[in-house]
Formats: C-alpha cells, sequence, structure tokens
C-alpha cells in the first residue's frame, strides 16, 4: 500500500509477532495440559519461529535505527536464545552503554561468557550487573547474585561465593538453593 513507510513496516512487524505470541502461548497451555510429545514438538516449534522472527525484525531495526541501543539489547537477547552466542556477546556489548539497561545488559553478557566458559569474564559481568541493576529491578539483581555466588562457588572462590550469596539471601533466603549453597561453603570451610 505505501512502499517504504518505516512507520507502516514497523506496525506489520507488531501485528506478526503479536500473532505468533499468541500461537505460542496456545501452544504452551496445549504442551502443559496434554503433555504428548506432539504438543511439546509444536509448542518448541512455535518458540524457534517466534525467536527467529524477533531475531529478524530487530536486526532490520538495528540497521534502521543504529543509535536505538535498546533494539541491540533485544536483538542480543533473542542472538543469545538461539545458541549464536559469539555474535550475542558482540551485539551486547554495543548496547553496554544505555543507561536503562545496562544492568541487564551486563547480565545476559555474564551469562553468554558463562555459556562459552570464560568464567572471568562472566564473573566480571555478573559483579558489574550486581552494582548497575536497581533495586527496582529486584528479580534480575537475585538472578545477577545467584550467578555470580554460584559461579565463583564453582571457581572454588569461596569468599566471593559466601558475599554474592549472603547478599542474596539477605533479600531471599528462600531464592533457589541458596540455603543449601551457604551450608556447602561452610562444609568446604571445615
Amino acid at each position: 500500500v505505501s512502499p517504504g513507510d518505516l512507520n507502516l513496516r514497523e506496525r506489520l512487524e507488531e501485528a506478526q509477532l503479536r500473532c505468533l505470541r499468541d500461537k505460542v502461548a496456545i501452544a504452551e497451555n496445549r504442551a502443559q495440559q496434554e503433555r504428548t510429545e506432539d504438543a511439546v514438538k509444536l509448542y518448541r516449534r512455535y518458540k524457534d519461529e517466534l525467536n527467529s522472527t524477533e531475531m529478524e525484525v530487530y536486526r532490520n531495526r538495528c540497521e534502521r535505527y543504529p543509535s536505538h541501543l535498546g533494539y541491540r539489547y533485544e536483538l542480543g537477547l533473542r542472538l543469545k536464545k538461539a545458541k549464536q552466542i559469539n555474535e550475542a556477546i558482540k551485539v551486547l556489548q554495543e548496547a553496554r552503554s544505555d543507561p536503562q539497561r545496562k544492568g541487564d545488559v551486563l547480565l545476559a553478557l555474564g551469562e553468554c561468557f558463562h555459556q562459552i566458559k570464560q568464567y572471568r569474564l562472566a564473573i566480571s559481568n555478573y559483579e558489574q550487573a550486581i552494582d548497575e541493576i536497581s533495586e527496582r529491578n529486584l528479580d534480575n539483581k537475585k538472578l545477577a547474585l545467584y550467578r555470580a555466588g554460584k559461579l565463583a562457588l564453582g571457581m572454588r572462590d569461596l569468599d566471593r561465593a559466601e558475599s554474592h550469596l549472603t547478599a542474596l539471601a539477605g533479600l531471599d533466603f528462600t531464592y533457589q538453593d541458596v540455603p543449601d549453597l551457604l551450608d556447602k561453603i561452610r562444609t568446604l570451610r571445615e
């Protein structure tokens, strides 16, 4: 109808994404209720299709709006989900200077580095994320503390692990397996 109209193109993209998200939600409900292999496969297929479409949309938006760091962050998350970790790291590092999302970007970077077994880079990004994530985003703050604490424990850095896990316990003692991890640290020290 209106070739070259970016506003129209973006509205069409949003409509397509909404439709795919609805399909994913329906397939997820069906998979949870039926618990059949076919239902689970359909859910995974729609989920992968949604992620692939979102990657394409955000890649295009990054090209159209190179200074919009929010689109880079969203693209980086989709690349991470698609297991394209090296490309995700590159895109997320570009998005790191977005002051609104800096903590979330650092958390995602830590997860990427963790996946490729770059543990020092991972823990560095987790710790920076802990400092940058505001108290208003408590879920991500707790996740960053948990990931940093658990990784430090795996690296046998007991002081660092205890520091992060104790801070997390102060926010939410029942978070995942925090009590067990703190007990493990105590046992390793004895």
